[in-house]
Order: structure tokens, then C-alpha cells, then sequence
């Protein structure tokens, strides 16, 4: 087993909030709000700082609403080797000119600041609290930017079925800006009306074009069925080219190895308008960033399983809440729902252990026989993780479906139905 050193540290320093956007975990949970102290944080970094490349400072919370942010910005600097990067994403909404000099004193690497709509009125839908002054903050964060004040600045958005056709303007709002990079993140759907307002279907592209063209070949079926008053006759003869079309169509992904469930036709018959606009938008909006010079990540509409990457295992990193939990990745946090594959998902917090426990060190977790055991899993999660989402029992009530605590593999915890392994929920940022 491949021993473990941490590289990436993310640190959820609270999750206390001045906003209550729709799409965040605290809509659906009641999740304790509070934050970080000053001597668990100081802790942490005595006993792992020094060995980081990347420092991530926030959580299900706003990070500037810890009444010692910049205490906190202090011990980072005094702890971290010269040559590592703190980063941290917050609305925008604290971020006056005068904190952010105080801020960029600590010498912060990256800020990203979450906007789904360059509109007032859109996106004071989708984030409750959200104000005039981010607008204002983000143009002052952006002279510090093109001064050279802060190396790095970038717009978050969860895009949805409410704000697609607000990102071209949101890349030209960037372009007049200055804002460099725009992530783009899918909506996390933890009920089912967040499913349908969602953009993807996790599901493979070429199931998704079986499965388009077995529908439309279906109601042509069904089409036909009604009008012959003989429809017996028509369903079992050998003749029909409709029929045979599907037939061959299976036989054909079979012999290529696609993996598809027939349950999920009617999704993709009510997702296939949706995706088409997306495909549409995000080839516009691609092309607007390249002429404008803006770097754009843009999340794929189809799940390949072959290509998934934990992105905590692939970076080396590890989450710790806000009351010392550590943790393998940000989406075993805190519990809460997702609806995926027809069902409704528990995602339970997986534990490494406690950093408040005065018995336990940092260290002695890190070099647990558990975090190396995971973290070998999951940096080959394509070939050593199941991935449920053109496995025909992931509609048929699997027991590795209802939570995370394993999956078929035998692997604990269960990371079979991650959208963040896909891509389609992003945590952590590269570019």
C-alpha cells in the first residue's frame, strides 16, 4: 500500500453565513453554524502546515465571517513553507476595499468569488442576501488583480436550468472586468426539483445516444401500435424494421462494451432538449472566453465512468470541518441527500478521526493504515470504484445505492455515485 503525504489541506474555518442561496447544504440541512478556533486551527498548522503546497480556507460557510479571518491568514503565513498557496472562496459581499488590503498582507494566492448571474435581480433569485456591493467588491478585487496586487482571481457559478442563458453575458461581464477565470459547477441536486433544474444526466455519452435513438424508434413503435388494430401481430413480427433497429442497436452496444439501463429512456427524452441548449451555450460561451481571453471550465453533461478522478486522492488532500473532523473530501463533510439514478442518496460523514481529541495527532491519522487504504482506492477510482450510473441496478432499489457506506466492490466508504469524481461538481480548482 502507497504511503500518504498531504500536499492539499482544505479547512472549513465555519459555517456560519450572511446569505441563504437555494443551492447551498444549509437550504436542506439544519447544520450547526459555528467556526474554527483559533487554538484547534493553530494545531493544525504546528503539525501539518509545514509539509503543504496548497492551504484551502473555507467550507459550507462564508470564511470571512470568522471574527479572526485575518488571525487566521497570520498563523497560515507563519506555518506554511514559502513556496505554498492559500486560497478561499467567499460571495463576495464582506470584501470591502479596506479588509481586502488587510487580507492581501498575508500574501493569499487565489479568491474566487461566487456569482451565477452578472444580474441583480437573477441572482438576488438563486443566492437570498445577495447585494449591490459584490458587484462593487468584485471590481475592486479586480484592480487588485490587474495591479498585480493578488496572483490569482476567479468567478464560481453552479449553473442550472435558471441561469444558463445568463452566461454569455456573465463572460462578457468578466471580460469588462478584468476577471481572468470563470469554473464553472453543476447544480448539486439534493431534492428532486434540484434534479430537474439540473443540466447533466450521469450517464455516459454514448448510452445517452443509445438510449436517444431507442426512444425515438419507440414512438415510432408506439405511433404505430395505436393505429393497427391488429397491434399483436405487429409487435411479434420479425419483419419490423423498428423493431429490429432496437434489437440491433443492444446487440451493437453490447459487443462494444456500452453499458446502458433501458429505465433511463424517459430520461434522456426529457433531459435531451436541455442538453442540447447546454451543448449550445457552452460551445458560445468557449468560444467568447477564447476571444476575450478568459480561461473557462466548463463541466461535462455525460458521466465517463472510465475517466473519473477523486480530485482530494489526485491532490493529495484531505477536509477538516469546522470542529476538527478530519475527513477524506469535502462531500463526506456533513450529512445530507442527493437524488441520482431515480433514487434518493444519504451521504453520511466518514470520519478519520477527531482532531479535539487530545489522544489523537494529526500525524497519527495521516499515516493510518485507512487514509493510505482510501487514498490508494480512490487515486484509481475508475478501475477500482463502481460507478452506478449505466448500471442497470441503480434504478432497481441496489443496496449500494440508499447511502455511502460501501459499495460493490467491497470498498468503505462508497464514492459509486460521486458527482464530483465525474466532474460534475467541482470542489477543487486547478487552472
Amino acid at each position: 500500500m502507497n504511503s500518504f503525504s498531504l500536499k492539499t489541506l482544505q479547512i472549513e474555518i465555519t459555517t456560519k453565513c450572511n446569505f441563504d442561496c437555494a443551492m447551498c447544504l444549509h437550504a436542506q440541512n439544519s447544520l450547526e453554524r459555528n467556526e474554527i478556533s483559533i487554538d484547534l486551527f493553530t494545531k493544525i498548522a504546528k503539525e501539518v502546515f509545514s509539509g503543504l503546497d496548497h492551504l484551502i480556507l473555507y467550507g459550507v460557510g462564508e470564511p470571512l465571517t470568522h471574527p479572526n479571518f485575518l488571525t487566521l491568514l497570520d498563523i497560515s503565513r507563519t506555518y506554511l513553507p514559502p513556496h505554498a498557496k492559500i486560497e478561499f472562496t467567499s460571495n463576495g459581499s464582506l470584501l470591502t476595499a479596506d479588509f481586502l488590503e488587510k487580507i492581501l498582507k498575508y500574501k493569499v494566492d487565489r479568491i474566487i468569488i461566487s456569482v451565477d448571474s452578472p444580474f441583480l435581480a437573477k441572482s438576488r433569485k438563486m443566492r437570498e442576501g445577495f447585494n449591490p456591493e459584490v458587484f462593487k467588491n468584485l471590481k475592486v478585487l479586480a484592480e487588485a488583480y490587474q495591479s498585480g496586487k493578488i496572483p490569482d482571481l476567479a468567478i464560481e457559478t453552479v449553473v442550472s436550468k435558471q441561469n444558463l442563458y445568463d452566461l454569455s453575458y456573465l463572460v462578457e461581464f468578466c471580460a469588462e472586468m478584468g476577471i481572468p477565470k470563470i469554473f464553472l459547477s453543476h447544480l448539486l441536486p439534493y431534492t428532486v426539483e434540484m434534479e430537474k433544474d439540473s443540466l447533466f444526466l450521469p450517464i455516459s455519452a454514448d448510452a445517452f445516444t443509445l438510449l436517444d435513438k431507442i426512444g425515438e424508434l419507440g414512438w415510432e413503435i408506439l405511433n404505430q401500435v395505436i393505429l393497427t388494430p391488429n397491434y399483436h401481430k405487429f409487435i411479434n413480427s420479425e419483419h419490423n424494421s423498428q423493431i429490429q433497429q432496437i434489437l440491433n442497436s443492444i446487440s451493437e452496444a453490447q459487443i462494444n462494451n456500452i453499458d446502458f439501463d433501458l429505465q433511463k429512456i424517459m430520461d434522456v427524452i426529457q433531459k435531451k432538449q436541455t442538453i442540447k441548449n447546454a451543448q449550445r451555450v457552452f460551445k458560445e460561451i468557449s468560444n467568447l472566453a477564447e476571444k476575450n481571453h478568459i480561461l473557462i471550465d466548463l463541466p461535462p453533461l455525460f458521466a465517463e465512468s472510465t475517466q473519473r478522478e477523486c480530485p482530494f486522492a489526485a491532490r493529495n488532500g484531505l477536509f477538516i470541518s469546522f470542529d476538527g473532523n478530519v475527513i477524506p473530501c469535502y462531500n463526506f463533510g456533513h450529512e445530507h441527500k442527493v437524488v441520482i439514478n431515480h433514487h434518493e442518496r444519504l451521504v453520511k460523514p466518514y470520519i478519520l478521526g477527531n482532531l479535539n481529541d487530545p489522544n489523537i495527532s494529526f500525524k497519527d491519522i495521516l499515516q493510518s493504515s485507512k487514509v493510505k487504504r482510501i487514498h490508494s482506492v480512490l487515486n484509481s477510482i475508475s478501475r477500482q470504484v463502481p460507478f452506478c450510473g449505466d448500471c442497470v441496478y441503480s434504478t432497481q432499489n441496489c443496496y449500494y445505492i440508499t447511502d455511502n457506506s460501501s459499495d460493490c466492490y467491497g470498498n468503505t466508504p462508497g464514492c459509486n455515485e460521486c458527482l464530483y469524481s465525474v466532474g460534475f461538481v467541482k470542489c477543487l480548482f486547478d487552472i
